[in-house]
Order: structure tokens, then C-alpha cells, then sequence
């Protein structure tokens, strides 16, 4: 007959080391490992060296947007102030007005086809 197995095993469990040989590490394969950690920082710092270039470079072009902005405003308000001045030029030097105001200062004759003529000194 067979004989009953336990179901739990009540005795510690011990783990066989095995021998194993540990080799020394050649010195090129720790280089090796420092080169590569090495290549990843100058990496990281160059991208990092990029990056801040192009934000630097983005924030002096918004900069510049700004002002530009900030010009174009200013020429279109002088632009509406010299359409006013321009405006106000062409009323005051209007041919209706000139005579009008001369006529109330007495310098033109009320007689249309008189003409004036200068005298001889």
C-alpha cells in the first residue's frame, strides 16, 4: 500500500547554494558602463541646452509680436489724427471759405467783375 503523504510540508524549506563562481568583471566592461552613462548625461544636457534655446528664442519672438503689435496700433491712431488734420485743412482752405472771410475783412470787392490791380510805387 501506499503510504499517506502530509499535505503541508512542516519542515523549513532549505535552499541549496549552488557554487557558483563569481567572475571578475573586466575593467573595459565598467568603463564601458561609465562611457555609457556618461553619453546619456551629455545627451540630457544638450536636448536640455536645445530646449532652452528654443524657448528662449519663442519668448524673444513673442516679445517682438508684442511691439509690433504695440506700433501698429500707435501708426493707426496717427493715421486717423492726420485723416482729421487733412479733413480740417481741406475745410479751412476751401475756395467759399476764403472769400467768404475776405469779404467780412473788407478785402474783397462786392462788384464780381471788378478786377484789382496792384499800383506802381
Amino acid at each position: 500500500m501506499l503510504a499517506a503523504r502530509p499535505l503541508h510540508n512542516t519542515a523549513p524549506n532549505t535552499l541549496r547554494k549552488e557554487n557558483r563562481v563569481s567572475r571578475p568583471v573586466p575593467e573595459q566592461a565598467t568603463g564601458s558602463k561609465a562611457g555609457e552613462r556618461l553619453k546619456w548625461i551629455g545627451t540630457i544636457v544638450f536636448c536640455t541646452a536645445v530646449l532652452c534655446g528654443i524657448i528662449g528664442q519663442f519668448s524673444e519672438i513673442a516679445r517682438a509680436n508684442l511691439e509690433v503689435e504695440r506700433l501698429k496700433a500707435q501708426v493707426q491712431e496717427q493715421q486717423e489724427q492726420n485723416a482729421k488734420l487733412n479733413d480740417r485743412v481741406n475745410e479751412l482752405s476751401s475756395p467759399s471759405r476764403i472769400i467768404e472771410k475776405a469779404r467780412q475783412m473788407g478785402m474783397v470787392s462786392a462788384n464780381q467783375g471788378a478786377l484789382a490791380k496792384a499800383g506802381k510805387e
